[in-house]
């Protein structure tokens, strides 16, 4: 399933998380599944994480949204990672801080075929963001 941001929303307060993991393995016998392990590429094609949560309780915001899904870029497979804390006092923001982490494509496919090449395509973007409101009202 494609992730929706909830962060959108304004009405949206709780949390969400939805995930698959499985491996082609019969435990009971390691022996026998060793070629399944040659085939473990498609499996894990399959699995993935994700996690959205908004939560605003006495003032304090925080919001988490969190997706890990293996595939190709063209197929929005990547880890995508974003969080929002805000802070008020009676309705008046005191600060905010804001970040994501962001790492484009996560194409197991090609990195279990060792295919280095793959290694070259992943894009990691990182931001940080912090609004100290509170220290305006200082200067004020």
């Amino acid at each position: 399933p494609k992730a929706k941001r909830l962060r959108s929303d304004p009405s949206f307060d709780g949390a969400f998380m939805d995930m698959r993991f499985s491996l082609p393995l019969d435990l009971s016998d390691p022996l026998a599944d060793v070629g399944a392990l040659m085939n473990v590429g498609d499996a894990i094609k399959s699995n993935y994480f994700i996690m959205q949560g908004e939560i605003y309780f006495l003032g304090i915001g925080i919001t988490i949204d969190i997706s890990v899904r293996p595939g190709k870029a063209e197929e929005g497979g990547g880890i995508m990672m974003a969080f929002r804390f805000t802070w008020d006092v009676f309705g008046v923001p005191m600060a905010e801080l804001w970040g994501n982490l962001d790492v484009i494509p996560l194409d197991i496919e090609a990195m279990l075929g060792l295919e280095f090449s793959a290694l070259l395509d992943i894009t990691i973007t990182v931001g940080v963001g912090i609004k100290p409101h509170i220290i305006n009202y200082v200067f004020m």
